[in-house]
């Protein structure tokens, strides 16, 4: 016997809202946790866990699926009592109400944006060519993932012509309800989508999208001009992909809005002038072909920049956050060498660099409460640009070796200074014969991030090889002052009433364990100390 429950809400349509789904019923006790087991507070996602009189015993004949979603309840003095998972994700509203935003496993991360697979699904079958949508995120390496969208379509379509214009139909029709970054990197035509047995669809027998077929299924025409032959050769290098031709696609062949930028970087550094824009509305070399630019004279920032930098948006913002010791704020990475490579090549590469790259002469210093940013002296810095230290660990043991890389590490990052220097540390751990040997480079935060570790890394390995650099084109000063002309220009002013109106819409404020005033920072002060040894 069952029975089935109705209730009853009367709310607003809202853009970008979730569903609004009521409070638990009497018998039922229901919890919005987060990943570490502890209750979110109002405002802030978190999954649903369900517990009460309702909860069954769990899944027939399905142990090990059983133990995953029913778990013993921690906030229940009933001996044996228990939750389960529900796996959905939902947020509690200041009214008690709770808001249902859709499945754990469908909000994913991918290149810093937060997204919702559910909210792309959604937006391919409102479109009339899509009878049946799925989206998965496919990742060949960590630093490397993309959306990819599996289609069964509404009516008959031919699976290999569908690769030119049934996808670029998607794509472009999917622009106008979603963001360049939701749009998927490539759409996969199926006749029906795998199911499980308990009829779901099984997202991992899709299958896994081949970038090289989708560059065969077009009849392969080689590069004939320079123009050509460069995009197909920067093209292969970004994508990963062998034989590209004048006739492919960006999109089609795995391309999206950040690997377009990545493009648009070594195109400059060859000598050729494209933008990301241009790349979007023409999509295929032969088109880029015709309207990219070659550089008659690279501009090379041979002089010197010198002088006060003006602090650019996002720095700006670093600063008004007040964070109690903003010395420590870094990106740190581990490079693992495999080949035979002398400290001492390494070494001459990174002092190559700390020349080269002219954010690293940077320093921050605050007076009368407003922070500043100057370049020091190049040649009375150069060694502190990008110190180097040799840690020799041949003899020790990998235990002792593992304990002693994260204490040196530690050590490096609270030695960063924004006034006085460095910004920038690069450490070489010799491990022995038997251990490959590891260069932990780590960098404050306000003059690297995602993108120019990627340039900054290519450099290092042109360097090491003993290529030339490209020639340096802006400076990051030039950037900044770019950046307040762009801030000050009449697009922009425009939206500024917008905006203004939007952060005064009333938002919820996330509650506290303590009082901002009481927050302990004797950590971070203990840090500072650390810094002026």
């Amino acid at each position: 016997m069952g029975s089935i429950i109705v209730w009853f809400l009367e709310e607003d349509i809202l853009e970008n809202r979730g569903s609004v789904i009521g409070v638990p019923i009497a018998d039922l006790s229901l919890y919005i946790l987060d990943s570490g087991f502890e209750p979110s507070p109002y405002g802030v996602p978190g999954e649903i866990y369900v517990g009460g009189m309702g909860v069954s015993r769990g899944y027939l004949n399905r142990s090990a699926l059983t133990a995953e979603r029913f778990i013993p309840d921690p906030f229940s003095q009933q001996l044996g009592a228990r939750l389960y998972r529900t796996g959905d994700l939902a947020r509690r509203l200041r009214n008690g109400d709770i808001e249902y935003l859709g499945r754990c496993d469908l909000q994913v991360k991918v290149r810093g944006f937060r997204i919702e697979l559910g909210e792309i699904e959604a937006a391919l079958i409102a479109l009339p060519e899509v009878l049946e949508a799925v989206v998965i995120v496919y990742s060949e390496a960590e630093d490397d993932q993309r959306l990819v969208a599996y289609i069964v379509a509404n009516g008959q379509v031919d699976l290999v012509a569908a690769a030119l214009r049934y996808q670029n139909q998607l794509r472009t029709n999917l622009k106008e309800s979603l963001p360049d970054y939701m749009i998927p990197a490539a759409f996969v035509v199926v006749d029906a989508m795998p199911l499980t047995a308990q009829g779901k669809i099984n997202r991992k027998a899709l299958p896994i999208p081949d970038w090289n077929k989708a560059a065969a299924r077009r009849s392969f025409t080689p590069p004939q001009t320079d123009a050509e032959k460069v995009i197909c050769h920067v093209w292969e290098q970004v994508l990963g992909i062998d034989a590209i031709g004048i006739e492919d696609n960006f999109f089609d062949l795995g391309g999206d809005s950040i690997l377009a930028l990545r493009v648009v970087t070594e195109m400059r550094r060859q000598g050729w002038i494209l933008t990301p824009k241009e790349i979007f509305q023409e999509q295929t070399v032969k088109r880029l072909s015709t309207i990219v630019q070659k550089q008659n004279l690279p501009v090379e920032t041979t002089a010197i920049v010198a002088g006060e930098v003006p602090l650019t948006p996002i720095q700006k913002w670093f600063f008004d956050l007040n964070i109690p010791n903003p010395h420590h704020w870094n990106q740190a990475l581990v490079l693992e060498v495999h080949q035979s490579l002398e400290a001492s090549t390494v070494a001459s590469a990174i002092q190559l660099i700390s020349e080269y790259h002219d954010t690293l002469r940077l320093r921050f210093e605050q007076k009368q409460g407003v922070w500043r940013q100057f370049y020091v002296e190049n040649k009375a810095t150069q060694e502190e640009n990008l110190t180097w230290e040799i840690v020799d660990l041949a003899l020790k043991t990998e235990l002792e070796q593992n304990t002693m890389m994260r204490e040196v590490g530690e050590r490096v990052q609270r030695s960063l200074n924004l006034t006085n220097g460095p910004l920038a540390r690069s450490i070489w751990f010799d491990l022995g014969e038997n251990r490959p040997s590891q260069l932990l480079i780590v960098i404050h935060h306000l003059v690297v991030d995602g993108v120019s570790w990627r340039i900054l890394l290519q450099d290092l390995v042109e360097a090491i090889s003993g290529s030339q650099l490209s020639p340096s084109t802006s400076s990051f000063q030039q950037w900044s002052h770019f950046l307040q002309t762009y801030r000050n220009s009449i697009d922009i002013q425009a939206e500024t009433q917008f905006w203004l109106n939007t952060i005064q819409k009333e938002a919820a404020k996330i509650p506290l364990d303590f009082p901002q005033s009481l927050i302990n920072n004797s950590e971070s002060r203990e840090q500072g100390t650390g810094n002026r040894e």
